[in-house]
């Protein structure tokens, strides 16, 4: 759960951190009802040690890094924001990303993000790591 932990605390406390990369976060479009309604999909089922089974809406919804962006949208505007996904991600995060991607243009917070093929895998997460350590290190010089 890197990627979602990730968005997750930056969203959540932006005072704290200047720059935040998530590769194929687990971000979930469904809301948790429809969710516990559709008998557990791949992608909850991965995250049900985070959320619950049945997913636990409270706690969900105070961890959702959508809503925690809607929260903080002010302050995540200084923030450097990255993320890139597989288009081909198996367990369909690709759909969230892009989602993520639409808050952020929408709120007019400014972001890097990547859409690219591959799957959800230690291949693809690799082949993007140099990208990865280059914008922070790009977005880490920009605050000093």
């Amino acid at each position: 759960m890197g990627g979602f932990g990730a968005l997750r605390f930056a969203f959540a406390y932006p005072e704290l951190f200047s720059a935040v990369s998530a590769q194929s976060p687990a971000l979930i479009v469904d809301s948790p009802e429809e969710l516990n309604q559709l008998g557990r999909p791949e992608a909850a089922e991965a995250l049900a040690p985070l959320i619950g089974d049945p997913i636990n809406i409270s706690h969900w919804k105070a961890n959702d890094p959508f809503t925690l962006l809607k929260k903080n949208k002010n302050a995540l505007k200084t923030t450097a924001i990255y993320f890139n996904c597989g288009q081909s991600d198996d367990f369909g995060f690709e759909t969230g990303a892009a989602a993520l991607d639409k808050q952020l243009t929408s709120l007019g917070i400014a972001h890097e993000y990547h859409p690219y093929s591959g799957g959800h895998s230690m291949t693809y997460f690799l082949s993007h790591l140099a990208e990865v350590i280059e914008f922070h290190s790009s977005a880490f010089a920009r605050k000093r």
